[in-house]
């Protein structure tokens, strides 16, 4: 416990909790996946909201804040570093004594750590040109269960993948941030076009020739993404916690649960409930290039 919990400012832990260490074992496990992931930030995020995110960790959690992740020393490198580099902070949330807290946690808790683990390796796969640690496989090998939900996110990307591509979020086999837009001339008469009004256009061109990788079924959810959602750009995130926005979010997932609902009772019995509702994954999936979550919560791109 106190080893995953050195990283922190706040690691305060009472003696009762490490006489039985098990759920305190675990929390600080999830607490510290939770950071790496806020600290370094997922999808699309602009400056602005970096920015945000680093004032977002002064402020106290029992305010909404970020201080639960801040880390012992101020600096968020650091403790990324710490976890991206070395391989103390990897083998000791991924070892033999958190498995077994793990096993004794509930159902909703043990799928949202799954969900921050599998997160957390692809977003070292994405600092480091697809490539994970060796020390990844012992991860795998102490949680099994990581297979099985990287084989469900697999199926969600593939419905968010146009039949026939070569590949998730390309157009014609070029990746989104290599679709090339031609700039096209003014609007003559010797008039100046607005910046603004420019920019909007070029970046709208842009975005109707990147929807086109996505299947209908998703660019559906993305127009509903960029109307719920604000702005990373000039907007405040909205919180996973508290924000009235966060709540629309996840209500836009609840459409798709009816097909299960209507098969259980055809079957004649009731349908399942979900035990943890994986809105980060889904929202990253299905609004890549266009979702942004850090520290200070969940966007969309969009101008100001």
């Amino acid at each position: 416990v106190k080893r995953l919990a050195a990283p922190f400012r706040e690691c305060a832990s009472s003696e009762e909790e490490l006489e039985r260490p098990q759920e305190a074992l675990f929390a600080a496990a999830a607490r510290l996946l939770g950071a790496v992931l806020a600290l370094a930030s997922e999808g699309q995020v602009p400056a602005n909201a970096r920015r945000r995110a680093a004032s977002c960790l002064q402020v106290a959690s029992s305010q909404g804040g970020g201080s639960w992740a801040a880390p012992l020393g101020g600096s968020s490198k650091g403790l990324l570093s710490a976890w991206f580099q070395e391989l103390g902070l990897l083998q000791a949330a991924s070892s033999p004594p958190v498995r077994r807290s793990y096993d004794c946690a509930p159902k909703r808790y043990r799928a949202q750590f799954l969900c921050a683990l599998s997160r957390v390796a692809q977003l070292e796969g994405q600092r480091s040109g697809g490539c994970v640690r060796e020390a990844w496989s012992a991860v795998w090998e102490t949680f099994p269960e990581l297979t099985l939900w990287q084989e469900l996110l697999a199926l969600l990307r593939k419905r968010c993948q146009v039949h026939g591509r070569a590949a998730r979020g390309t157009v014609d086999g070029l990746r989104p941030e290599d679709c090339f837009i031609p700039e096209e001339d003014g609007p003559g008469d010797g008039q100046e076009s607005d910046p603004r009004q420019e920019k909007r256009r070029k970046k709208g061109a842009k975005d109707d020739e990147v929807e086109h990788a996505f299947s209908q079924w998703a660019r559906r959810w993305r127009r509903m993404l960029r109307a719920v959602l604000p702005g990373g750009e000039a907007g405040t995130a909205a919180s996973w916690s508290v924000s009235a926005a966060a709540r629309r979010c996840l209500a836009l997932f609840r459409t798709e649960a009816r097909g299960a609902a209507d098969v259980a009772a055809r079957r004649g019995s009731a349908p399942a409930e979900w035990a943890f509702v994986p809105a980060a994954d889904l929202l990253l999936i299905v609004g890549e290039g266009l979702v942004g979550s850090t520290l200070e919560g969940v966007f969309a791109d969009a101008l100001p």
